[in-house]
């Protein structure tokens, strides 16, 4: 384990303990305590220091194409968010469906099993190619959210899931998907939550070789989400926040660096995800 993944996890131990102060035993506090001094200790080792590996910033067309191989692989957002998004599309008449940013295909073969007609967009072209490999009929095609190439009133449903965030405007992006919707149409925009963004969480992944990336994520907060939707005239048919269960945090065999009761502590019963279901007047 790199040096930076060693301060992300002393973070989780800071986190730990800030949520736990005045509300924990001392006896719950000191298994914490323990293992922040052992991680201290190796970060401040000159030899631990040596074999610092830097993760390498990518935009989002080259982080994806990078991160396509192993994109499917185990995933806490998605293990979080996944089944309140698909609870909302359930509820949802079926039509021509548009995945927007739809990656390897994830919701486009939801939206599918659901009845639905669909067309997928992203920007990689090797995320792409992984999503066609599952479903040769449904219609996949490279394009960007923020400059969409279908006619306005397109679509009866959109989703747009883990895509928005890495846009520093929202407002380009969130005015072409309302374009492309039909009239009575409804969107499920589905993010990571605003407070892990400004906690440091970016879109990381280890590519088939091992490198590790990222593709940088920006903070919006749920007051500018609702300044669009007002200034756009949506309608706010739901807000859901699914929160972090303890059985989805897991250590790996090979990272003793943190314990799972540390990432309990830090990380359970906060909302991982922030999803709206919007319908256009």
């Amino acid at each position: 384990m790199s040096y930076i993944q060693k301060q992300h996890h002393l973070g989780l131990s800071g986190l730990a303990l800030l949520r736990s102060w005045l509300v924990k035993k001392n006896s719950d506090i000191q298994p914490v305590l323990a293992n922040m001094y052992e991680m201290l200790n190796e970060l401040s080792s000159n030899n631990f220091k040596s074999n610092e590996i830097d993760a390498e910033e990518f935009d989002t067309s080259n982080g994806y194409g990078r991160w396509s191989e192993t994109y499917d692989g185990p995933n806490l957002l998605v293990d979080v968010e996944e089944s309140d998004v698909i609870s909302l599309l359930n509820s949802l008449p079926k039509g021509k469906a548009l995945d927007a940013g739809c990656g390897t295909g994830r919701y486009s073969l939801i939206l599918k099993s659901l009845g639905n007609e669909v067309t997928g967009v992203d920007q990689s072209a090797e995320m792409l190619e992984k999503a066609k490999a599952k479903d040769k009929e449904i219609n996949f095609v490279q394009g960007s959210i923020d400059s969409l190439s279908f006619k306005d009133d397109s679509f009866d449903t959109i989703t747009c899931t883990l895509a928005l965030t890495h846009f520093k405007d929202l407002d380009k992006p969130v005015s072409e998907l309302i374009r492309v919707t039909k009239k009575g149409g409804y969107l499920v925009l589905s993010d990571i939550n605003p407070w892990f963004i400004a906690l440091g969480a970016h879109a990381d992944f280890n590519d088939k070789d091992g490198k590790w990336g990222f593709v940088p994520n920006y903070v919006h907060w749920h007051s500018e989400y609702l300044k669009l939707f007002r200034k756009y005239g949506l309608e706010i048919i739901e807000c859901k926040e699914p929160l972090i269960k303890s059985s989805n945090l897991t250590v790996s065999d090979s990272d003793d660096s943190i314990t799972k009761e540390t990432l309990d502590l830090a990380l359970k019963g906060l909302p991982l995800a922030l999803i709206w279901l919007l319908k256009k007047n």
